[in-house]
C-alpha cells in the first residue's frame, strides 16, 4: 500500500513537472509568434507617403537643402504624451519640428511637421499674391525632388489675405480624380513686406509613381459603415443633470450618465471628401444625429479606398469625444 502511494505520488510529480515544462515552452514560443503577428499588422510597406521610412533627420536635412540653408545648425528632442518632438535649428532664424510616435515594430509614424521663422527680417517692400504662390510652388518643387518626386500637375493652390492683410496664406493640396485630398500638401504664410515664408504646416504627400485604384466605391464605403452600425446601433452617452428641492426648498443637483442607442439609416451617412491618413487614401464620411432639442452628436469615419478597412473613427458630442486610429489596418 505504501509502495502504491509512493508510485502514485511519483506519477503525480512527473505529470506536474511535465505540465510546468510544457507551460514554460508555451510561454517561450507563443509570445514570439504573437509578436511576429503584430510586426506584420504594423507593416507600412503599403504606405504611399513620400515620407514613408524616412527618419526625422533625413526629412529635416531635405528641408534645409530645399531652403538653401544646409547644414542644420542644432538638433534636440523632447518627449510629450507618448510622442517625440524633434526640433531643428536652421540658419536665417528658421526652425523645423517633427512629431513622431514609435509603433510596436519600431516603425516611426509621422504625426506633425511644421516650419517657422522666429525673427522678422525687414525689407519694407510689397509682395503680391502671385509672388506668394510662386514662392511656395518653387520651394515645394525643390523639397519634393529631395524624395525623388516631381510636383507635377496633380495639385490645387489658393492664395488669400491673412492676418489683417500683413501676409498671404497659401494652401497647396494634392488632388485625386479631380478632387483635393484633405490632410495633404503644404500650407504656408508668406509675409507681404519681406516675401519670406514665415510658417508652413506640412501635410502628407502621396508618391505619384504609385497607382492607387479605387477598389471600394463611395457607396461601398457607406455600406461598410452601415453594416457595422445597423447591428449594434449607434451608442452615445451624455452627461445629464436634474435639479431637486428638499422640504426647506433648498436645491441640489444630481448628475448621471444616460446612454442613447440610435438606429441609423444609410441615408444618414454623408460622404465629405477624400482624406489621406498615414500614407493611405480614404473616403471621409460624417453622420450627424440630433438626439433632442439640446443634444446632438456627430460621428466621422475614414474608409480605405483600396481595401475597405477602417482607418479612422471619431465621435463628438457636447460633453464627450473619442477617437480611434487604426494603425493595424494599414496593410
Amino acid at each position: 500500500m505504501m509502495r502504491d502511494k509512493k508510485s502514485l505520488g511519483l506519477i503525480i510529480l512527473i505529470i506536474l513537472i511535465l505540465s510546468i515544462l510544457s507551460f514554460r515552452i508555451f510561454i517561450l514560443i507563443v509570445p514570439n509568434n504573437i509578436e511576429d503577428h503584430e510586426e506584420e499588422s504594423y507593416n507600412f510597406k503599403q504606405s504611399y507617403s513620400i515620407y514613408n521610412g524616412s527618419e526625422p533627420d533625413v526629412i529635416a536635412e531635405n528641408l534645409a537643402l530645399a531652403l538653401n540653408e544646409s547644414p542644420i545648425r542644432s538638433k534636440y528632442k523632447e518627449k510629450c504624451c507618448g510622442t517625440i518632438i524633434w526640433k531643428y535649428g536652421l540658419p536665417n532664424d528658421n526652425h523645423f519640428s517633427i512629431e513622431t510616435i514609435k509603433l510596436k515594430n519600431n516603425s516611426t509614424l509621422l504625426l506633425d511637421m511644421r516650419f517657422a521663422q522666429s525673427a522678422y527680417h525687414e525689407k519694407n517692400l510689397s509682395y503680391n499674391a502671385e509672388y506668394a504662390k510662386n514662392k511656395v510652388l518653387n520651394f515645394t518643387g525643390r523639397f519634393l525632388k529631395m524624395f525623388n518626386v516631381e510636383l507635377g500637375d496633380d495639385y490645387t493652390i489658393s492664395v488669400y489675405s491673412w492676418h489683417k492683410n500683413s501676409s498671404w496664406r497659401v494652401d497647396l493640396f494634392q488632388i485625386f480624380n479631380g478632387k483635393f485630398i484633405n490632410g495633404s500638401g503644404f500650407h504656408a504664410v508668406v509675409d507681404r513686406e519681406n516675401g519670406e515664408i514665415r510658417t508652413m504646416d506640412f501635410g502628407d504627400w502621396l508618391d505619384s509613381k504609385n497607382i492607387i485604384e479605387e477598389q471600394i466605391s463611395i457607396d461601398d464605403g457607406k455600406m461598410i459603415i452601415y453594416n457595422e452600425l445597423k447591428e449594434n446601433h449607434f451608442n452615445i452617452t451624455f452627461l445629464c443633470s436634474d435639479e431637486y428641492y428638499d422640504e426647506e426648498n433648498n436645491s441640489f443637483t444630481k448628475t448621471y450618465n444616460k446612454n442613447h442607442s440610435i438606429i441609423i439609416n444609410i441615408s444618414d451617412i454623408k460622404f465629405i471628401e477624400y482624406r489621406v491618413l498615414w500614407g493611405r487614401l480614404g473616403y471621409k464620411y460624417e453622420i450627424n444625429y440630433q438626439i433632442n432639442e439640446t443634444k446632438a452628436c456627430s460621428c466621422q469615419y475614414i474608409i480605405d479606398i483600396e481595401n475597405g478597412k477602417k482607418l479612422h473613427w471619431k465621435i463628438c458630442s457636447e460633453t464627450s469625444g473619442s477617437e480611434i486610429l487604426y494603425y493595424n489596418n494599414l496593410i
